[in-house]
């Protein structure tokens, strides 16, 4: 039997040693690299549901913006102010004041209607006993049914005037005429504000 001596012995072991060493770190320099560089993970499956559908057809329509509508919610263009023909009785005739102040013929266009919101009625008689109530009015239609009346006191000079404001409105589709319940009573002036809208 052959005897390997000390200096052999101790070479033999350290090579062995190093192999092993090397086996080691050969085997576990892949893991590090994937385990500081290219971490994994598992696969995790998510389903995503009840996510809300957006229909664009059902949104609010687009408010008009301050600048471009009126205190009452309207535009400018849709408004209106009419006046009648002081020389003709019961308000045969409506002009429109345009915003220039000329007045042109007015009729309520196809397709819209008209919402009276305030009038003004002056009337001048000089046969009106003073301090007694008289009445003017809006007819309607062909019927001539009173959709808007107002009375005031007769002044000294038998003079009657009324201004008349409607929250709510009254929605026509035919000019109305004015009335005043004494015979003898001129209307001299009738003003009527208010705006049109699409008819439904």
């Amino acid at each position: 039997m052959n005897r390997i001596n000390r200096p052999g012995r101790t070479l033999f072991v350290f090579l062995a040693a190093l192999l092993l060493t090397s086996i080691a770190s050969a085997q576990s320099a892949p893991d590090r690299q994937s385990s500081n560089n290219n971490p994994s993970f598992p696969a995790i499956n998510v389903d995503v549901v009840n996510t809300p559908t957006v229909n664009v057809g059902s949104l609010p329509a687009v408010a008009l913006g301050p600048s471009q509508v009126t205190n009452m919610g309207q535009r400018p263009s849709n408004q209106v102010v009419l006046a009648n023909n002081s020389n003709q009785i019961g308000c045969p005739q409506w002009y429109r004041i345009g915003p220039d102040g000329n007045p042109s013929a007015f009729t309520i266009p196809s397709g819209q209607y008209l919402v009276i919101t305030d009038m003004e009625f002056i009337a001048f008689q000089g046969a009106n006993t003073p301090g007694v109530y008289e009445g003017l009015g809006l007819l309607l239609g062909s019927a001539n049914e009173t959709v808007l009346a107002g009375y005031a006191i007769s002044d000294p000079l038998g003079t009657v005037a009324t201004t008349q404001h409607i929250t709510s409105g009254i929605v026509m589709s035919v000019l109305p005429t004015c009335f005043s319940p004494t015979a003898n009573n001129t209307i001299q002036q009738v003003v009527l504000r208010g705006y049109l809208i699409p008819a439904s």
